[in-house]
């Protein structure tokens, strides 16, 4: 929807051995998909809460909390503009977030990136861009309006 889109495979490769000399090799793969948006935004990083984020609390590490247990349960939003998240993540993004497995995303400025862990085969690329299409459709319209790019 005339917006400019990058969508790119990323592999890289960790070896280790071992004492006694056998090495051991461990391929890595994600896909990304990069969008220039409409509207400027604050730093904002979004994805599946882990175990570590809990240890990390302990350290003071703290990511945003929304009124969905639920969701504050299962992701893990962090922004240094608290209330931008907030106006993002208003109650119909919440609940979108509710359908979602996976979905990793970083904004900066205009430009956002999505992670697509393990990869991205061209049967896939539908997939993963309704998703993206999702969540760019439930942005709120003041909040499009509010950071709109001069």
């Amino acid at each position: 929807r005339d917006r400019p889109i990058w969508i790119f495979d990323h592999h890289h490769e960790t070896t280790s051995t071992d004492s006694d000399g056998n090495s051991d090799t461990d391929h890595h793969y994600s896909a990304y998909i990069v969008i220039r948006h409409d509207f400027e935004c604050a730093p904002l990083d979004v994805r599946r809460g882990s175990f570590l984020d809990g240890i990390g609390s302990l350290f003071g590490f703290e990511d945003i909390e929304f009124e969905s247990k639920q969701f504050n349960d299962r992701w893990h939003v962090h922004s240094k503009d608290r209330q931008f998240a907030y106006e993002l993540f208003d109650p119909l993004m919440i609940e979108y977030f509710g359908t979602l497995e996976r979905f990793t995303a970083s904004w900066r400025e205009s430009w956002g990136l999505y992670h697509v862990p393990g990869g991205l085969g061209a049967y896939h690329i539908r997939r993963h861009l309704r998703r993206v299409r999702g969540f760019l459709e439930r942005i709120p319209r003041f909040v499009r309006k509010d950071y709109a790019r001069s």
